[in-house]
């Protein structure tokens, strides 16, 4: 069917670029531009959205190596597939999903490449049914500092990507 939500991402290397779509039925596929014509993914449908009105998928640039990464809902997993410039890779599973987000389907995934490096991180959040927390104490104290953590950890690694793209063109 017609997509009804789109995402698109550009060759930081050739002149290609990748579009998803999820139609109504939550069907995700994936098509590229070659610089002269569009062909459809050799890996279709490359996902499944359990709830077609949130975009289930994303789409990303490496920017050195020039790789793109397509991430799409499947059912209560995560499976991705990579364009090397040349081919699909197999669809394979994210590891892990289910077994981390309490087997709950993922219904908005977002892709965010480093401009410095061939590194990304991927964001899916969904119904996970955890508790609400609805004011002070010990579950709103826990979920800070495991926030804190993470940004932290996420701080850091950017900090290190930054030292080792310094240190690569001699500054």
């Amino acid at each position: 069917g017609s997509w009804r939500i789109v995402e698109s991402a550009e060759s930081p290397i050739r002149d290609e670029a990748i579009a998803v779509g999820q139609d109504g039925a939550g069907s995700i596929t994936a098509e590229r531009w070659d610089g002269a014509a569009w062909s459809a993914a050799s890996v279709n449908p490359v996902g499944s959205a359990v709830n077609p009105g949130y975009r289930g998928f994303d789409v990303a640039y490496e920017s050195s190596s020039g790789e793109a990464l397509v991430v799409a809902s499947a059912g209560t997993g995560l499976q991705y597939t990579v364009w090397n410039g040349s081919s699909w890779t197999a669809l394979a599973n994210v590891a892990d999903y289910a077994a981390l987000s309490g087997s709950n389907s993922p219904t908005q995934v977002t892709l965010a490449p480093s401009p410095l490096g061939d590194s990304m991180i991927l964001l899916a959040n969904g119904q996970a049914g955890n508790k609400v927390i609805a004011g002070p104490g010990a579950d709103l104290r826990a979920f800070e500092q495991a926030l804190e953590d993470i940004c932290v950890q996420l701080a850091r690694a950017i900090a290190r990507e930054d030292a080792a793209a310094n240190a690569a063109i001699g500054r």
